[in-house]
């Protein structure tokens, strides 16, 4: 397997019942994982491929802060595609605004006409998960609100622990077949509240994530 550096970061309980001690040995996981990544694409040759996935990308904050990062290493020599896999609907704004930021991010800098570089920024509006098709997503909130829920999720289970959930039907996408094979670094981000077990193990088993060179799951 090619799996150079697996983060998995659980799920942080809230910040008040946490020590400082854990809060801080989490964030120096945090910072050797980007670290690694940083410095594996630092490293790349010049019209080498980065792919970073998202899945369960949500508002898009943890997309846009690895453009922020990646950005200054790829601009002039590297061909850099970040995919946002999100099925709520009302992230699609967020999500759009961080893909018109990052072309004009592009196109105002130094050497963004290289044939050695390029950027492509995709929000994929479904699931992803272990077949093509649509799904229920549970959305806590109740019926009348539909939030902007950062714990929707395809688990009913994890659902449950909300006193009210509405049900929401969205297309879901069969991951493993859209893992790039091409990518010199790829970089896959899971948190998909409670389903991440199930994905990874499809993904092993369809050898998916041989593919892979970091795997942060959360």
């Amino acid at each position: 397997m090619r799996l150079v550096a697996l983060l998995i970061a659980l799920l942080l309980p809230c910040a008040e019942s946490k020590s400082h001690a854990a809060v801080n040995a989490y964030m120096k996981r945090e910072t050797n994982f980007t670290t690694a990544v940083l410095s594996a694409v630092k490293a790349l040759p010049a019209g080498s491929r980065v792919t970073v996935l998202d899945v369960g990308a949500n508002n898009g904050d943890w997309s846009n802060q690895s453009l922020f990062r990646l950005l200054p290493y790829c601009r002039s020599r590297l061909h850099l595609t970040v995919e946002m896999y999100e099925p709520q609907p009302w992230f699609g704004g967020p999500l759009q605004k961080i893909i018109s930021g990052a072309a004009a991010a592009r196109a105002a800098s130094p050497g963004s006409t290289s044939e050695a570089s390029s950027l492509r920024v995709i929000h994929t509006q479904a699931a992803a998960w272990s077949k093509d098709g649509n799904t229920t997503f549970y959305v806590p909130g109740g019926n009348n609100k539909l939030p902007r829920s950062r714990t929707a999720t395809l688990m009913l289970d994890h659902a449950k622990q909300h006193a009210e959930t509405s049900r929401l039907v969205v297309r879901m996408v069969d991951l493993a077949p859209r893992i790039p094979r091409d990518a010199n670094v790829l970089l896959v981000k899971i948190d998909v509240e409670g389903a991440e077990y199930s994905l990874v193990e499809h993904l092993l088993s369809r050898h998916a994530l041989c593919r892979v060179t970091h795997l942060q799951i959360e």
